[in-house]
């Protein structure tokens, strides 16, 4: 399951990324190679200048999905429960 929400700004398109798999697909690099397609897919869409993805704070191999696509942590005031991550394009 993805979900991709588009969020318009003056400085261009920010998506912002969901992913869920279950469990019997985990460990088998469908994460990483979702969110690579996703990464060279925006940048040869031009417009999009922003992802933005949030994974529950104990989900180490979601957190390192995005991390190794090009994502950086960032705090995300009031919530101990969730990760943000952001990749500018």
């Amino acid at each position: 399951l993805v979900n991709v929400s588009p969020h318009p700004n003056e400085e261009g398109l920010q998506l912002r990324i969901g992913y869920f798999l279950s469990e019997p697909h985990w460990g088998q690099g469908l994460g990483s190679e979702l969110i690579k397609g996703l990464v060279s897919w925006c940048d040869d869409a031009g417009d999009i200048r922003e992802l933005l993805g949030l994974v529950e704070s104990n989900n180490i191999a979601s957190a390192k999905v995005l991390t190794r696509n090009g994502f950086r942590s960032f705090g995300l005031p009031g919530s101990e429960k969730m990760l943000a991550f952001r990749r500018t394009i």
